[in-house]
């Protein structure tokens, strides 16, 4: 395999992936994160969601994009969604891989809407902190677990510093 451009199916179990190469000494720039999506429909928001949407998906979400954009592997993603790691490749589209994203998305908009629009420190966050509220679960773990909306109120809390 060369890395001149051109592209390697390989199989990672039972499901097929394509691997393309960059030309050598191409680097790959990340996704832009200033872009401006309508957000609850009230306003412009800034976000990332356009990021997260494959054309070919549209207008679901691409759980490879999620991926990149966490920096987590496909395993991850489905052990969270709850999911086999084939449907992640195979059926993108379904209604519990979506949703589970939505969800991911609300969480991790509340925590870049209270960190004054840091999305690193945000994905940092949504990630790694242990929430005493939560057994301490982080939120990533919470929402897999169905606790979207607990979340959602404990980051408006902290954000107003009712619970601070």
């Amino acid at each position: 395999m060369s890395k001149d451009g051109k592209q390697t199916s390989i199989h990672k179990g039972d499901i097929p992936v394509t691997v393309e190469y960059l030309p050598e000494g191409e680097v790959l720039s990340p996704i832009p994160l200033n872009i401006h999506v309508q957000g609850d429909g009230s306003a412009n928001t800034p976000g990332f969601l356009t990021d997260l949407q494959d054309p070919e998906l549209a207008p679901m979400l691409s759980p490879v994009r999620y991926v990149g954009l966490l920096g987590i592997d496909v395993e991850t993603l489905a052990r969270n969604a709850r999911v086999s790691v084939g449907a992640i490749g195979n059926t993108p589209g379904t209604a519990s891989i979506q949703s589970h994203l939505r969800d991911n998305l609300r969480v991790i908009k509340a925590a870049y809407d209270a960190s004054g629009g840091d999305l690193a420190k945000s994905l940092q966050w949504f990630r790694t902190e242990p929430l005493q509220a939560f057994g301490q679960k982080t939120a990533e773990h919470a929402v897999s677990d169905g606790q979207v909306d607990g979340v959602i109120r404990l980051i408006d809390s902290l954000y107003t510093g009712a619970a601070g």
